[in-house]
């Protein structure tokens, strides 16, 4: 697995025959290697955060399966869960907004654009032409072998942890336990990003970090399943500081981003694919 905004990824990218310039940094790897690589084209300080999806194929009207190559120019944030599909060619320093829906037919010839809607507008502001983002992840791929041992060595340590576990412990107590070290370790990583008001990316990516969600995404894909839709989930958040009343139903354990910030009153249905992201101190949910 790399680690979100790690260096790692545009090289893999690269050596996967993609046209991939410095300076770039990509959240979510997988929905990016989904798309062909040799179709990819991204110019430098390109910016994807969450679950940026580029579709491989489109279906068109006709029943033709439609491929072309996507073009992203420089300095370029596309949002959490946004859709490039193919044929797209975006002018430098567009931001695509979240949940946005960009296609060929996509225009925005403006710098400094946004798009926002499905199918993606042109928003009729512009973001500020003096705003700068500092980063302090290195674009030089002089650290990627380093990189790369350290992710081994640590998807190695945790898969021992978690091999261990579900070994020595019987059946019925091992889920417990492993959902008491997620909470211990969630606990553990909100009290990093306390200590820091403003985060870099290198800092956001750091060893101890690193292997924290390399922990909790181990019980997201081999025990948050069992848990999806059921009241355990419920408890879980509970235990990690959210507020629930009674009668709630949650979909799955990535549904909520901050549990010690969040209230939900009774009787709340989130449905698949709903997410609570939280800004500022909390967020409220009431029926």
């Amino acid at each position: 697995m790399i680690p979100l905004f790690d260096a790692l990824a545009p090289i893999v990218l690269r050596w996967l025959n993609a046209h991939i310039e410095d300076d770039v940094k990509i959240d979510d790897f997988l929905p990016i290697l989904q798309f062909p690589s040799n179709l990819l084209h991204i110019e430098h300080g390109v910016t994807t955060f969450g679950k940026a999806f580029l579709a491989s194929f489109e279906i068109t009207k006709e029943g033709l399966c439609y491929v072309d190559e996507i073009h992203l120019g420089s300095e370029i944030n596309l949002g959490n869960l946004c859709t490039i599909m193919p044929g797209a060619r975006l002018s430098p320093k567009i931001i695509v907004g979240s949940l946005t829906l960009v296609t060929r037919r996509t225009v925005c010839d403006e710098f400094n654009g946004v798009l926002l809607g499905i199918p993606a507008r042109q928003m009729p502001f512009l973001v500020a032409k003096n705003t700068s983002v500092v980063n302090g992840i290195p674009a030089s791929d002089s650290s990627s072998f380093h990189s790369l041992l350290l992710n081994c060595l640590n998807f190695f340590i945790c898969k021992c942890l978690f091999i261990t576990l579900y070994s020595s412990l019987p059946f019925v107590a091992a889920p417990f336990i492993h959902a008491s070290l997620y909470c211990a370790v969630s606990y553990c990583f909100d009290s990093f990003r306390k200590k820091r008001t403003l985060l870099t990316f290198s800092e956001v990516i750091n060893l101890p970090q690193r292997f924290l969600l390399t922990l909790k995404s181990d019980f997201h894909v081999f025990v948050g399943p069992y848990l999806s839709g059921t009241q355990f989930l419920v408890f879980l958040f509970r235990a990690l500081g959210a507020q629930i009343g009674s009668d709630v139903i949650l979909p799955d354990i990535m549904c909520l981003s901050d549990p010690h910030l969040l209230t939900i009153g009774d009787h709340v249905r989130l449905n698949m694919g709903a997410y609570i992201v939280v800004r500022h101190d909390s967020v409220t949910l009431f029926v």
